[in-house]
């Protein structure tokens, strides 16, 4: 995420994902989440 975020101009993975969190409304897992192809099952706890 660090590496990201410096290319993208935002300087820090906390600021990339206060700015994705203002923008979609999601975190980044429920982001990545959203372009999956497969569902992945999750273990039982």
């Amino acid at each position: 995420m660090d590496l990201v975020a410096r290319h993208s101009g935002l300087g820090s993975a906390d600021s990339l994902r206060q700015h994705l969190g203002r923008s979609t409304g999601l975190t980044p897992t429920a982001y990545r989440r959203s372009f999956r192809t497969t569902r992945v099952v999750e273990p039982s706890r």
